[in-house]
Formats: structure tokens, sequence, C-alpha cells
């Protein structure tokens, strides 16, 4: 007898049906066919070629159903080229694709800093071409379309005449100011601020960029350069003002060498250059709360008593006078001015400095199996800021009017502040931020027998940011001045399996082990996991006759995630107390001290919150393409948010002399909805036409709150909306 074992052979090339997009996700790529929900690609180098970009996630909203800024209402890890960076800090031009992943089981592999959702955006790489020079400039005058438009002085003051009269008050403004104020007769005297008008701001103010990309290489060294320079001013004109301006110069370099036939190592480096000088003064603000009646900024010099000794002298003696025809105006309430501090107060240098490196290699071990990688990472992110200040106080006066021989004139001023003078610059502020990041991973992917594709990826992966500032502003924690106590960290073990027959039944397993600091001791792993499955109907016989559907597939998800996003610090867990606490006296007063005080009760049993996801997914396409869809139901809930039982499981009357009360997991969020993104796509002779149709419903609530507001239930946050808003109920005006 014979017999004949037939083994099935690995090879790594894709089923012949296989859609060749490839989609970037968490450390690897798929093919756009085998997405099993919630991750959406944009192809941003396609795009830029028909719109035109500032910001590089501009216009995301638009394309991406669930997202508006946020991922399902959740802010997102931003990564580019799997570096956690701002991005701003990547400009339009330079980005091949992005990716929206918004499913818990795609942002897995990332650990607990990704448990809101990610977005990775992936830069343009050197192709084996002649070398590829693209330059461009952009230019554009910018006008405002409206300004807001507030009262006037007289309809101020006749309203709050109004609002006095309301709460049985006397009206605060005589008749005779609120006249001379409408009818303009003397600005001086009844001043009527304006803040939007040509006196002060620009019809329209310019941006102009440069930019420009070099791209090239051969078979075993590919480069891409992107190089570009920034420039725009600011809508105010007024004082110094007119001169704000913004400069900003970037360089990035992607370079990718075959060093041997199984091992590719690629380096990518960008230095930003920016800097931005702003005269002093709050325009905006100022416009926006300034009551227009309060004060006059231009106090005209020729009004003053000439026979008053205290005011000549005054006069004389003032430094900061503007065209020799005015003194700074001011009460003691409004010791400064916007248009004092424009002409006189000084200006502020900011200068912000990038440079950004990452070297990585990517090794074929197909040596040692079939469809066997490993690669690795290490990157280094380094900004600096500091600003230059130079900064000058000055005199305001508060003016007294009198009517003199018929003509109203200023009889009298007190004087706020004193004016100074300087040639001295200075640091205002400065900080600087660090953050490095390591991966090293294994890549399995094989398709056996034509039908069986196989995929696993195993990740290690942490960084941290490092972050510093100058002792006199706050740290970013909240724990005080200066740098942060603690490294903002992250760092996971992760595993990846996925699993489809021809394309048509699929399976995905995902874990990663996460790790948290701002965890008790024993508490600080945890195994994130997500389990999806999908199925493709279209390949089904009762399917193929159903000749106007292209493609279907139906995909459902589970997933659990644990995260340390909302664990705002450190060591929350631990028992604090204030050693001086509360001061008691005794025998009368005659002795007493201070005495300490439990701050904070500690909590050994805290636990990461967790995000636990079902998900069903929807996609396809009809009528030859006609249309496409994908559509994600979705439901999260997160659990174990922290608070402090003072309405639950500590009567506040515990509350009286310090606290015990302990950080504990009670709250709870439930967020629901649908995103869907809807194409029709028709071709008419040589044109290609797109109509898409994107956006998502959602809703929100507080799930467990710890909470006890007796009577007056609506207060209470449980069982309603997360981003709703409360106040008291008003029941009318009481008068005894």
């Amino acid at each position: 007898m014979m017999v004949i074992a037939l083994a099935p052979s690995c090879v790594t090339v894709a089923a012949e049906d296989a859609d060749t997009t490839k989609v970037n996700l968490a450390f690897r790529q798929k093919d756009k066919q085998d997405l099993l929900g919630g991750v959406d690609q944009v192809n941003v180098k396609e795009l830029i070629k028909k719109d035109y970009n500032q910001g590089s996630l501009d216009g995301l909203q638009s394309l991406v159903g669930g997202y508006s800024g946020t991922t399902w209402q959740q802010w997102p890890l931003v990564l580019v080229d799997g570096m956690p960076r701002d991005a701003s800090k990547v400009d339009p031009t330079q980005i091949e694709n992005i990716t929206v992943m918004k499913a818990a089981s795609a942002v897995i592999l990332y650990g607990s800093r990704a448990s809101k959702g990610a977005i990775l955006i992936t830069t343009k790489r050197g192709k084996a071409q002649p070398m590829s020079i693209d330059l461009r400039v952009n230019t554009g005058l910018y006008v405002p379309k409206s300004y807001p438009q507030y009262l006037n002085a007289a309809e101020y003051m006749t309203y709050y005449n109004q609002a006095c009269e309301n709460d049985g008050l006397k009206p605060k403004y005589d008749d005779v100011t609120i006249y001379n104020t409408a009818a303009g007769t003397d600005p001086d005297r009844y001043p009527d601020l304006k803040y939007y008008n040509s006196d002060n701001l620009r019809k329209v103010f310019n941006k102009t960029e440069v930019i420009g990309e070099v791209t090239g290489g051969t078979e075993k060294a590919r480069y891409y350069a992107n190089f570009g320079a920034r420039y725009n001013n600011g809508l105010i004109k007024v004082g110094d003002h007119k001169n704000d301006n913004n400069w900003k110069f970037n360089v990035t370099a992607n370079v990718d060498l075959d060093i041997t036939d199984w091992l590719v190592a690629s380096t990518n480096v960008g230095v930003i250059v920016e800097d931005r000088y702003t005269s002093r003064g709050d325009f905006w603000g100022e416009a926006a709360n300034l009551r227009p009646n309060w004060y006059n900024p231009l106090l005209p010099i020729d009004r003053m008593d000439p026979n008053n000794i205290d005011i000549q002298n005054i006069i004389t003696n003032a430094n900061y006078k503007p065209g020799d025809k005015y003194l700074l105006g001011g009460l003691s309430t409004n010791t400064t001015s916007m248009l004092g501090d424009a002409n006189f107060a000084g200006y502020v240098r900011d200068k912000y400095r990038d440079f950004m490196f990452k070297i990585a290699l990517d090794a074929d071990l197909s040596m040692i199996t079939k469809g066997l990688r490993f690669r690795t990472a290490f990157d280094i992110d380094y900004w600096d800021y500091y600003s230059e200040g130079y900064k000058l106080q000055y005199a305001v006066y508060e003016p007294i009017w009198a009517n003199m021989n018929g003509k109203d004139m200023i009889v009298g001023l007190k004087q706020y502040n004193k004016d100074q003078q300087s040639t001295n610059e200075f640091v205002g502020s400065s900080s600087d931020n660090q953050t490095m990041m390591f991966s090293a991973q294994f890549d399995y992917n094989c398709t056996f027998n034509n039908v069986h594709n196989v995929s696993a990826t195993l990740v290690g992966w942490g960084f941290q940011i490092q972050k510093a500032k100058d002792a006199d502003h706050g740290s970013d924690d909240g724990l005080g001045q200066g740098s942060d106590a603690h490294r903002t960290s992250n760092l996971n073990l992760g595993l990846n399996l996925d699993y489809n027959f021809a394309r048509q039944y699929y399976a995905q397993l995902g874990l990663s082990l996460v790790h948290s600091a701002k965890m008790p001791e024993d508490n600080r792993n945890a195994l994130s996991h997500s389990f999806a499955l999908g199925w493709r109907l279209s390949k089904e016989k009762f399917m193929q006759n159903v000749k106007w559907i292209d493609d279907l597939k139906l995909s459902a998800a589970y997933s659990n995630i644990y995260q340390d996003l909302d664990v705002s610090q450190y060591y929350m867990y631990k028992s604090t107390y204030n050693f001086q606490g509360v001061y008691q006296q005794w025998a009368d007063g005659k002795g007493g001290g201070w005495y300490n005080l439990m701050k904070q009760g500690g909590n050994d049993d805290m636990k990461m919150m967790n995000r636990k996801e079902w998900r069903v997914n929807l996609e396809g396409s009809l009528f030859n393409r006609f249309v496409t869809f994908d559509i994600n139901l979705y439901t999260q809930d997160t659990n174990g948010l922290l608070a402090r039982g003072s309405a639950t499981y500590y009567p506040s009357y515990y509350n009286a002399l310090g606290s015990f009360l302990p950080y504990m997991n009670y709250n709870a969020d439930r967020r629901q909805g649908i995103d869907y993104n809807v194409t029709f796509n028709k071709k008419i002779g040589e044109v290609e036409v797109s109509l898409g149709l994107v956006g998502g419903l959602a809703k929100n609530k507080a799930l467990v709150r710890d909470e006890n507001n007796g009577d007056n239930t609506y207060l209470n946050r449980q069982g309603q909306s997360l981003y709703g808003s409360w106040a008291y109920v008003c029941e009318g005006y009481f008068k005894d």
C-alpha cells in the first residue's frame, strides 16, 4: 500500500481575487477588502491635488463617518509613521494617507493611550524612479465674513437702567448722559467704544507658502524630501500690532536603503523652525468684554485746563502721549488698555524649534520560515520653546470733567501706574518636550492552498513623553509649577491574529498586555482583548444569482480595552495628608497649634478603567460599484471611572475636618450610535464623478454617578447626556 501525504504549502502572495489596496493599521497593513469595520483610510496624496488644505487633518470629518474631530466622541491618539506626535507637525503635502481607527478592535495593539481611538498619519516615501521635483506656491487674501454686533454705549446704558429698575434699584445712568452719548455730541466725554472698524482692523490679511518636494532613487536606495516656508500677518493694525507676523520653515527627509536582499533600513529626519512676533494687548478679548461706555482710551490734551498746574505737570512729564495729542485714559478697574498695550507696552517674540529623528530596520526572515518578518524602530522627538519679551508699564488717567466758561473741559486727572522706560529684553517663558519611542515586532503572513490566509503580529511597544517648563509657569499635570513630576508613558505587549478562508469567512483575535504606573502596585497590569468575526455573504451560493450585489460583508466584534487615560494624576490611590490642616486652640485661646489632616484616603484596590465595545459592520458595493457603503453600529461602555463616594458609599458628614475619602472605581458612561459612509460613483466618458454621504447619529448617557441631590432630581447626571448642562431651576424673585 502506498500512502501519499499532501502537506499544505505556504506562499507569501495573496489570493488572486485580493484587493491590492493596502490600509495602514496598527503595526501592520491589511487588504482593504479584509477590514472588519471601524476603520477608514483617506488618500491625502490624491485629495490634495483637488483641494487646498492648511492642516493635516483638515476636511477629514467630511470623508470619515463617525469622525468630527473626535472618534465616536472621544479624543484619539495621533501617530505620525507610528510615533505619537502632534498633527500640526506634519504638512498635508508630506502625507500619503491617513487611517482613522474608531473601533476598539483596531487600536488594541496600541495599548492604553489609544483606547479612545487612533489616527495614523503615514508620510510619503521615495520610489525607484528618476529624480522628480515638485514646487508649488500658494498665497491668499483672507477676508472676515462678519464681526460680532454688540450694543452701542447708549443702548447698553438704557438696558442697564432697565435691569436696575427690574431689581428695585435706582438707575445708574442719567438721561443727559444717555442722550449725549446717543447723539454723539462729545465723544471725548461720552465715549462709545467701537473696536471692529477700519481704524483698528485691516480689511484682509495674507498667508503665503512655498512648498517643494523631491523624490526618486534606485532599487537599492530611495529618498523623499519636503521643504516649506510659510508667512502670515494679522488683521489687527492698531499700534505695534501692524507688525504682527508668523514665520515657519520646515525640512523633512525619508530614506530607504536595501542593505541586503533581506534587510532594509530606513530613516526619517525632520526640522521645524517657527518664529512669531506679537504686540502686547488682548484686542479680541477687550473687544468682546469691555463695556462700550466705560472710559475713553484717548484723552485730548487740548481739552485739559491750561491753568491747572497739576494737569500741566502731568502732561509735561508723561512719556507716552500718542501723537503728542493725547494722554491714555483708564480707570481704577482698567489700569491698562488695548490701545496703550498695543502702542507702548512692548511685544513677545515666540521661538519654536523641533527636531524629529527615526531609524527602522525591516528584515525578511523567510530563510527561517516563509512569511516571517522582523521589524524594529526607534524614534525621538525633541522640541523647545521660549519667548523673548519686552514689556513696559505706562500710566493711565481717569478724567474729571466740568463746564468752564460754557465749554466742557478736563479739570482733574487721577493717575494709575507710572511710566517706565527700558531697553532690556527678557526671557518670558521656556519649555521643552522630549518623546522617545521604541518598537519591535514579528510579523507572519502566509496563504495555504490559496484559501487559508493567515497573518499574525507580535509587538512590544512603548513610549515616554517628558515635559519641562520654567519654574514660573504651571506644569501640565496640574501638580504645581515647573516641569511635570512624571513622564507620560505607554508600555504594552500586543498580539494580533487574523485568519480568513478564501476571503469569505473571517476571524480576528487581539490581545494586549498593558501596564500603568498610575495604579497600585498589584493592579498595574491588565489584559485587553478583542474578538471579531466576518462573513462575506456575496460569495455564498445563495447570493450568486443576485447580480446587482457586487460585494457584501457583515462583521461583528467584541472588545474590552483597559486604560488609565481617565486617571488625571499619579498616586491617586495613595493616602495624602495636609501637615497644616487645622489650627486648634485651647485654654481659652492661650494655647494652640497646627494639626495634621488627611486630605485623601488610600485605595489599594483601584483598577484601570475599561472600554467594553460591541460593534456590527455592514459594507459592500452595488450595481457594479455604482454604490459603495460602510455602516457601523456600536455600543461602548466605559466602566470604573473614578469617584470619591461622598454621595453614596461615604455620607458627606464624614467630611467635616479633612477627608479620608479615597478614589474608587464607581462611575460609568455609555456611548451608542451609528456612522455611515455611502458613495455614488459614475464614469461619464473620461470623467469620473463621486458623490458621498458621510455622517453619524450618536447618543450618550451617564450610566452610573456618585450623586445624591435629594428632592432636586433634575440635577442628577445619572441617566442623562454626558454633555448636558445643569443649573438650578429659577422659581422667580423673592422679596421677603
